[in-house]
C-alpha cells in the first residue's frame, strides 16, 4: 500500500498523469490481532515516510495542476490523520 503511494507521487513529479480506479481488490487478512496491528504499522510509516518524502517535491512542482496538488494535500492530510487515529 506504502509502495503505490511512494510511486504515485514519483511519477506524478516527473510529469505523468496518475488516474485514480474506483475497483475493488480482494486479499488475504492477516489471521490473527498482533500480525495485523504489525501490518497496520508498517503501513502507516510507510506512508508518513512516503508523505514526508514527496510533500515539497509535489507542492513546488510546475508540471502538477493546482487541483491535483489540492488533492494531494488532502490524500496527505488523510493519510497523517489516519496514522495519528491509530497511534493514539
Amino acid at each position: 500500500m506504502a509502495d503505490d503511494f511512494d510511486l504515485t507521487l514519483t511519477l506524478m513529479c516527473h510529469g505523468y498523469q496518475v488516474k485514480y480506479a474506483d475497483i475493488t481488490i480482494w486479499q488475504v487478512a492477516v489471521a490473527s490481532f498482533h500480525p495485523m496491528i504489525r501490518q497496520r504499522t508498517r503501513w502507516s510509516q510507510g506512508n508518513i515516510q512516503s508523505t514526508i518524502k514527496h510533500f515539497w517535491s509535489t507542492i513546488r512542482n510546475k508540471r502538477i495542476p493546482l487541483v491535483t496538488k489540492l488533492d494531494t494535500l488532502y490524500v496527505f492530510s488523510t493519510m497523517l490523520q489516519s496514522s495519528v487515529r491509530y497511534y493514539v
